[in-house]
């Protein structure tokens, strides 16, 4: 049997922060672990991490069983989220996710041991823009909590007035966060727990001169890869350190988010080594699994930990797949009008006809041909090499800026059409261009007639560039 001693000190060690014990209850403080929060529920490692999905509205459901060491004592959290992006251009057009302002509800049940937080978390986003490629997002999560003792749970031989005597508390947690970027690079700050009142014992739960700051630096990078297996993918690597009154950790993590799934690795120095993998089952649905060994400093040797995440996604306009566009014919020269000989005036004793002159004809269109004529005049760059194979290419764009590029290449996919980039090791310009580098000037010819019969690219500037050594 276990003594109450024994599990309040065990409560004490594992849980993320102190169990508290005033004269009018004995509590569990708020904490959800957000480590591992990589693709969804972010908000659980920084309240200001959300605005990076996309504009779409997600019911997201996450089990998290941690510590499977203990067989008797549990330690697990259930969480079920309902969550909105909206704002900016969203909805317009071919845009997905440049909204400005993100706001998500959680409904959480976490239990550690023979203590129980049941509550509710909101959360909001929202994001300001500084310059083109430089934003700054302000959030902040609110939380509800009621902590309790579920004296069923409790095994001892003697009456013990702590568990006889303890009472729910209610308690309220307020978490700002920050992010900012610099281009890829991104910095900021989360304050875990500024202010966290427990209402019947009437005071803070923690001090503030215990209050906790996780500090975090990230570089997000969206790959260029002709590889389906990478499509839209984005990589992102995070180093964070956390300070507390009593001392300073360490984590951080790596991941790979792709139009078909993600994946990603890291280390807590508290919970130790964690990983996993997800997948876009289908248009709407995503699921993920994630393993975690307990080889920290703080908790080792206490069994590992799994999470299982499932959400549901709806009302993102990427989700909807654009229609097939049918190729308009090319525009053929209207036919000449032969000017009509003038009539011959016959005499007469009263008037005489004059003969009239038809106004001239409109000048005909060009054909596509000759119109591909004016833009087949090549350019010609010798820097054919690693990652830049030689070929004529069908170029749509030219960016000085990566991210404006970037957006520009979602876009065109979008409409169903391959398009890929390079970056000029000259002029350090992001070209896009579309399906391939072709063996020929003519089957580039071919390619460019195809697609200014798009409408979305009748009136645009594209043109043929020749890449050799």
């Amino acid at each position: 049997m276990k003594i109450i001693s024994k599990i309040t000190v065990l409560v004490f060690v594992l849980c993320t922060q102190y169990l508290l014990g005033q004269s009018d209850g004995n509590y569990l403080p708020y904490e959800l672990p957000g480590h591992t929060a990589v693709k969804y529920n972010t908000y659980l490692m920084n309240p200001a991490f959300p605005i990076f999905g996309k504009n779409e509205s997600q019911i997201t459901f996450f089990h998290r069983n941690q510590w499977m060491g203990f067989k008797e004592d549990k330690f697990n959290t259930f969480g079920l989220s309902y969550g909105k992006k909206w704002g900016g251009d969203a909805g317009k057009k071919t845009v997905v996710d440049d909204g400005n302002n993100m706001a998500h509800g959680l409904i959480f049940q976490r239990t550690a041991s023979i203590f129980a937080n049941t509550g509710v978390l909101g959360n909001y986003v929202h994001q300001v823009e500084i310059s083109d490629d430089n934003f700054l997002r302000l959030g902040i999560n609110a939380v509800f909590a009621r902590s309790s003792i579920d004296k069923s749970k409790v095994r001892a031989n003697v009456n013990d007035p702590l568990i006889e005597n303890a009472k729910a508390v209610n308690i309220i947690n307020i978490q700002p966060g920050f992010d900012i970027n610099f281009n890829e690079m991104h910095f900021g700050i989360t304050a875990e727990n500024l202010l966290d009142y427990a209402f019947s014992a009437g005071e803070m739960a923690v001090p503030f001169n215990e209050k906790s700051l996780t500090a975090h630096a990230m570089y997000r990078h969206a790959l260029d890869s002709n590889s389906d297996f990478l499509e839209d993918a984005v990589l992102t690597v995070l180093a964070k350190g956390k300070k507390s009154s009593d001392n300073f950790q360490l984590g951080g993590h790596v991941m790979l988010d792709a139009k078909m799934g993600w994946a990603y690795a890291g280390y807590d120095q508290k919970y130790g080594a964690f990983g996993g993998l997800g997948f876009n089952i289908a248009n709407h649905v995503s699921i993920g699994f994630g393993y975690e060994q307990s080889i920290a400093a703080y908790v080792s040797e206490l069994g590992g930990s799994y999470d299982i995440v499932l959400s549901y996604q709806f009302g993102g306009k990427h989700h909807i797949k654009p229609p097939k566009v049918t190729p308009t014919p090319p525009t053929l020269p209207a036919p000449a009008v032969e000017k009509p000989k003038p009539a011959v005036a016959t005499p007469t004793v009263s008037e005489t006809k004059t003969p009239t002159t038809p106004p001239p004809a409109p000048k005909p269109p060009k054909p596509i041909s000759e119109q591909l004529k004016d833009r087949m005049t090549l350019v010609e760059d010798k820097i054919a090499g690693a990652g830049i194979p030689e070929g004529h290419y069908v170029v749509i764009g030219v960016y000085r800026n990566a991210s404006g590029a970037y957006d520009m290449l979602k876009k065109v996919r979008q409409l169903g059409i391959s398009v890929f980039s390079f970056k000029h090791p000259e002029n350090q310009m992001t070209y896009l261009y579309i399906e391939k580098p072709f063996a020929s000037r003519g089957e580039a010819g071919e390619a460019m007639i195809n697609l200014l019969r798009r409408p979305e690219f009748r009136n645009s500037k594209v043109w043929v560039l020749k890449v050799g050594r």
